[in-house]
């Protein structure tokens, strides 16, 4: 199945059998860093804290749990690197945290259109002729998945989309950033035009 592959720039990962391939070489993974190599792919170039990390892999981000991750971070590098040196799976950061580079989406210029409304994937420039916005990296992840649906998309599931996670806290961290990109986006952002709420069902992108 497709969607068993993860596949960005020049790693690939096969969910299914955990074999996870960076240029020619293939890694064996265990069932931990298979999911911390999940996250990274699922978001490239964003660095986050390891306290955030251990969350998405454990459930929980206290010290014990980031120093569980930090081993497991230590060993999937460990692996990669003794099949070619040259490469840095994971970038850090001693402010902003931990980062999966990739420098080939960078050379992507992929832009989606919603009616009058475009998003730059690469620069999260958004435009929609009145209106331009510099979004960041997270925030176009979230305006992309809405802007991609065909109907409503409930904040549980839109959540689990974007953070991998749907329980309270990622739905209330859900809200903040939606709250952000209406400010950047909306003429009114007390009143959206662009990403709208239907009641009950959840957020839905209108480009008209």
């Amino acid at each position: 199945m497709s969607g068993d592959i993860i596949t960005v720039g020049q790693y690939r990962l096969d969910i299914s059998t955990r074999n996870f391939t960076v240029g020619e070489t293939t890694i064996s993974l265990t069932p931990t860093e298979m999911n911390i190599v999940i996250h990274f792919l699922r978001h490239p170039n964003v660095y986050f804290l390891l306290s955030t990390v251990a969350e998405f892999i454990y459930g929980k981000g206290d010290r014990h749990f980031q120093e569980a991750l930090r081993v497991h971070l230590f060993n999937v590098r460990l692996k990669i690197t003794q099949s070619d040196p040259k490469i840095q799976f994971i970038d850090m950061h001693i402010q902003r945290g931990f980062m999966l580079k990739i420098p080939e989406i960078a050379a992507s210029n992929e832009v989606i259109k919603t009616g009058v409304s475009t998003l730059d994937l690469h620069s999260g420039e958004y435009c929609d002729g009145a209106r331009t916005a510099k979004l960041s990296k997270l925030q176009t992840t979230i305006l992309e998945t809405i802007m991609r649906s065909d109907s409503p998309i409930s904040p549980e599931k839109l959540s689990e989309k974007v953070f991998y996670n749907s329980d309270e806290k990622a739905q209330n961290d859900l809200r903040v950033h939606i709250v952000t990109i209406r400010r950047k986006i909306e003429k009114d952002p007390k009143n959206p035009q662009r990403l709208r709420t239907k009641k009950r069902e959840g957020y839905y992108f209108s480009g008209e």
